[in-house]
């Protein structure tokens, strides 16, 4: 059926409507799509982490402030990556004994849920093997592996590796250089991993993935999904959605035709691009507000990594955190504005106190990033982004702690607790990993910011 066949009874307004729905549903899709050309069009793995499908990149040093590939990078682990193509057969993931370092395993399939997330929390001790197995395949599993199953024969396999100081970095690479990725078929023998392909000459590789999607109109935005959906189902309760999208000529299996469609359809399409990225834009993360800080402890179905039918929010991390972790896993206490609700701004010092033994109560580590408004590390003469347990952080006598949130440096003996932060609008987060039943529970959170007074330069 074509796309003017099946958008002859659809009014104008409920083009727009399904297409703003079709918009948010599948931008989480497009996001991971746009990532997986720019991080595999190489020939071999970079020190940035892009490597050649079913091969692993990684991280050799922490990425500064001018990464513009995710939004809110960390700078507390090293971050590993590898898309994997599944739809020929499973691979073979051999991770190494990691002793009592705290690392994070996640394997995502292409609507950004998280197929499985090995970790000291979820995992025995010592070295492992996994199979990696995609839709379709049938066979024997071999003795000693533990099988990971992904609902899309594209896969992301996004590693985290904690790393104490800068002296431990050499450390944590070790560690990488022991991760094999081997296809079933050539697991036991020698594999050499091939060269890369050289890069689709149709495909953007130099522009950051959110901002090529926020250039995307209707015209190059739908029949992208379209060829999409033909490699990445829709889950079975996508269904209501997915009957409405089938108005518009969004059919799972089929190609989009634009030009087929009337110039006034074409009209409101183009309307609900622009409109369903502003809808995710300007939506406010999820969960409760305490002392200023948004935080989302809720687990299960509709929560980050387990998304079910609660697609806004799925595009909004989409935007704001790609690969977002199970909440199980960590916990991103976030905030913008102090704890009189003004927008954090670089005009002002700030002060962040933990009582004495309020620290957050975490199992693997915790951390406070500094972010410029959208979502990127701040240029700061320390190179310096984050604070957090590994910092060496000054104690007061009480036994309190205070975090300086500030963008002139402080007196010279103050600056082991100095975030620096940018002349204009900044965003704070959290992240507590391996969080404790205080954090999931609500029964705990992170200090207010205060204000303390106009910065000396102002």
């Amino acid at each position: 059926m074509s796309a003017s066949q099946t958008t002859a009874q659809v009014t104008a307004t409920e083009a727009y409507e399904i297409g703003r729905d079709a918009y948010i549903y599948s931008f989480p899709l497009v996001v991971m799509e746009l990532t997986r050309r720019l991080a595999t069009s190489v020939l071999s793995p970079q020190p940035n982490a892009y490597a050649p499908i079913n091969q692993l990149g990684y991280f050799e040093v922490f990425p500064d402030a001018s990464f513009k590939d995710v939004v809110r990078p960390n700078n507390d682990t090293l971050y590993g990556s590898a898309w994997l193509d599944l739809s020929q057969e499973p691979i073979v993931l051999e991770v190494p004994d990691m002793g009592d370092r705290y690392y994070l395993l996640n394997v995502l399939n292409m609507w950004t849920d998280v197929m499985a997330d090995p970790s000291p929390r979820t995992t025995t001790l010592g070295a492992k093997t996994y199979l990696i197995v995609g839709t379709g395949w049938s066979g024997d599993i071999p003795q000693g592996m533990e099988t990971i199953k992904s609902t899309t024969n594209i896969a992301w396999f996004l590693s985290r590796i904690k790393v104490d100081s800068a002296e431990d970095v050499q450390n944590v690479r070790d560690l990488y250089q022991q991760f094999h990725l081997i296809p079933l078929s050539a697991y036991g023998r020698f594999y050499p991993p091939p060269q890369g392909v050289p890069p689709n000459p149709d495909w953007d590789i130099s522009t950051p993935p959110l901002f090529q999607i926020r250039e995307m109109n209707g015209r190059t935005f739908f029949p992208l999904i379209a060829e999409l959906l033909k490699s990445n189902p829709p889950y079975p309760a996508d269904a209501p959605l997915v009957a409405r999208m089938a108005q518009i000529g969004l059919i799972p299996g089929q190609s989009f035709d634009w030009d087929a469609l009337n110039p006034t359809i074409q009209q409101e399409l183009e309307r609900a691009v622009q409109d369903g990225l502003a809808v995710i834009t300007s939506t406010s993360p999820e969960g409760d507000i305490r002392n200023g800080w948004t935080i989302n402890v809720e687990t299960g179905l509709g929560s980050p990594g387990n998304f079910g039918t609660n697609y806004l929010n799925r595009a909004y991390i989409a935007l704001v955190g790609l690969g977002a972790n199970l909440r199980e896993d960590a916990v991103y206490p976030m905030t913008s504005t102090d704890a009189e609700n003004r927008p954090l701004t670089g005009a002002y010092r700030y002060r962040m106190h933990f009582l004495p033994g309020q620290l957050p109560p975490v199992s693997a580590f915790w951390s406070l990033t500094m972010y410029d408004q959208d979502g990127f590390f701040v240029d700061n003469p320390l190179d310096r982004y984050v604070l957090g347990d590994r910092s060496n952080l000054a104690t007061n006598p009480d036994g309190s702690i205070d975090l300086l949130i500030q963008h002139e440096a402080p007196a010279e003996d103050q600056q082991l607790n100095w975030l620096p932060a940018p002349s204009g609008d900044f965003l704070l987060q959290m992240r507590l990993y391996w969080p404790g039943a205080e954090v999931l529970q609500g029964n705990w959170a992170p200090p207010p910011i205060e204000r303390l007074e106009s910065s000396s330069s102002s």
